[in-house]
């Protein structure tokens, strides 16, 4: 009874399913001796092709049936087959339509076996074997399930053959990044309205900004869902970060106000016994949908999660722009100290001020983890309005603007930070003059006072909180920043903000100009006028411990009103 109407299974690899055969039918042989006679169906299938089908035996088909009924098993037939043309390209994320299953047997039984062979139908019983079986893999994939349960393939674009690649992005649009991802929109379509889906995969679809509309689906088609967040390590074949995995438990009824459970073993290296003891957190499923993008930010507090509701985002008040790529940084790119210092032009407001023979400007690119001040090192060949890195990048992409982006922005004063890093964020501000760099993506805000409370909320534990629970990867684009919840408070408050952040900026400044990799050093700190090397030393070393506990200081505080802000 359970192999008959109970367990279907699909594979597109034949070995995989012969396997799966194997076991299924040796399980059931452990409580039904005579279950290998061949008289139980076993549900189990690999998918096949329908390419090697003879369609001129199809006209043999159907004897019996009257026409009305013939006409419609013929067409029926013939769409299925359409449809597993190349199915092994595919497997199961091919869209079965559900047909009249029971017409179709009849139809490929009933072949008017009385005549006498021919060189027409040489062959016949063999077509006949293979509609059968295509009809019993079409009903397992047309079907709906009570419960789905996958363990999908991962592949992004980039492995993909041209014909899967261009089946997904009609067929599914909303998940065609990555296979995985595909199947848990197919494991959906699979399962009835009832249905549970459980599956393990790669956690990027919570978070990630291509996967949005597939979020956005899934919550307008199941609210009620559970999570396990394994991270790194949950597998023994695959070692190190890379494969952070999450299980999750879904059903298609939507349930108003869901509380849903979230177990984080992330920081657990033995997941066995962490799940045992680990805490359930909750959070109502609702809540995700105010979340631009849909983030299933699920370690935000109840708290933090009001921020949101007020539909009120940095995106109101700054403007966050990836920058240009240069398409060869060999070419283009220089660090200050390698070129003639006299043919750069600092300060540019904007295109209109460049004086001929200034060959370079300052350039943004992002660099390591540092914040307020700093990581001004590169020079772009921006001669003639950037005419050689305009014309290089058109030559490569037909358009030079598919590289060369946002360029309104440039030489405009912005806040920035470095898009790949495993830290805190290192948010430095930048004065005009520079163009900026995919790597240092950046924000723009006309108002000054605007620029430096962002800056400074940027710059919190509190910021850091909302960015590692909508997006924990080391990855932090413009897009991300852009949706943060925003609270402007009132003015008292505002105006200690700016303060605390200006004397940031100056102290990070400061000390970045004290060395000779920047290009506004001036003297060693070391000459100050101190009779030894020894005194001179002693001097410094007490202003930089000044500087770094007023740093300090100043970062606790921002950190304190801000998490007072946003409660």
């Amino acid at each position: 009874s359970i192999l008959e109407h109970n367990i279907y299974g699909l594979d597109i690899d034949d070995r995989a399913y012969q396997l799966a055969y194997f076991a299924v039918m040796m399980k059931a042989r452990q409580y039904n001796r005579r279950i290998l006679n061949g008289e139980t169906d076993c549900h189990v299938y690999s998918i096949q092709e329908s390419n090697t089908v003879n369609r001129k035996h199809l006209k043999y088909l159907g004897a019996g049936m009257n026409e009305l009924e013939r006409n419609n098993a013929l067409n029926q037939l013939t769409g299925l087959l359409d449809t597993f043309v190349d199915a092994k390209e595919y497997g199961s994320i091919l869209n079965v339509e559900s047909y009249n299953w029971d017409l179709l047997r009849r139809f490929v039984e009933q072949s008017g076996e009385d005549e006498q062979i021919s060189m027409d139908t040489f062959g016949l019983e063999d077509t006949k074997e293979q509609l059968r079986t295509l009809v019993d893999i079409g009903q397992v994939m047309a079907q709906k399930y009570d419960v789905v349960v996958m363990n999908p393939p991962y592949m992004g674009t980039k492995g993909m053959s041209g014909k899967v690649s261009a089946y997904l992005k009609e067929q599914y649009p909303d998940s065609k990044a990555d296979l995985f991802a595909v199947f848990i929109e197919q494991a959906l379509g699979f399962s009835d309205k009832n249905g549970y889906v459980s599956m393990i995969t790669q956690r990027t679809w919570l978070f990630i900004s291509v996967f949005e509309k597939l979020r956005a689906k899934i919550l307008n088609e199941s609210r009620s869902m559970n999570f396990l967040e394994l991270g790194a390590g949950a597998f023994e074949d695959l070692a190190g970060e890379v494969v952070q995995s999450v299980v999750f438990t879904l059903n298609k009824v939507v349930i108003v106000d869901y509380i849903g459970k979230f177990i984080d073993l992330t920081t657990d290296d033995d997941k066995k016994s962490g799940i045992l003891s680990a805490k359930q957190n909750t959070i109502c499923m609702n809540a995700f949908q105010h979340i631009p993008g849909c983030s299933f930010a699920m370690k935000l507090s109840d708290n933090a999660m009001k921020a949101y509701l007020q539909n009120r985002y940095l995106s109101s008040i700054s403007t966050p722009r990836k920058g240009l790529i240069s398409s060869d940084n060999n070419r283009f790119l220089r660090l200050w100290q390698e070129v003639d210092i006299s043919r750069v032009q600092f300060g540019m407001r904007n295109i209109s001020e460049q004086i001929d023979g200034k060959r370079w400007v300052p350039h943004n690119k992002g660099g390591s983890f540092r914040r307020w001040y700093g990581n001004q090192e590169y020079l772009i060949n921006w001669e003639n309005d950037g005419a050689e890195v305009k014309g290089y990048a058109g030559k490569l992409y037909g358009s030079y603007s598919r590289q060369i982006m946002n360029e309104k922005y440039y030489f405009v004063p912005s806040v920035s930070w470095s898009s790949i890093s495993s830290q805190k964020i290192g948010l430095r501000f930048y004065q005009e003059g520079f163009t900026f760099d995919t790597a240092g993506p950046s924000l723009f805000i006309d108002d000054e006072k605007c620029r430096y409370y962002i800056g400074g909320f940027l710059s919190s534990c509190v910021a850091e909180y909302y960015i590692r629970a909508t997006n924990p990867t080391i990855n932090l684009l413009a897009s991300d920043i852009a949706n943060l919840p925003l609270i402007y408070p009132i003015q008292d408050v505002n105006n200690t903000i700016v303060r605390l952040v200006k004397n940031s900026v100056d102290d990070s400044r400061h000390d970045w100009d004290s060395f000779e990799t920047s290009w506004d050093f001036r003297q060693h700190p070391l000459l100050c006028g101190c009779s030894t090397i020894e005194a001179a030393y002693a001097h410094w070393e007490a202003a930089c411990n000044e500087r770094f506990t007023q740093l300090k200081a100043n970062e606790e505080e921002l950190n304190r009103i801000f998490i007072d802000i946003y409660g």
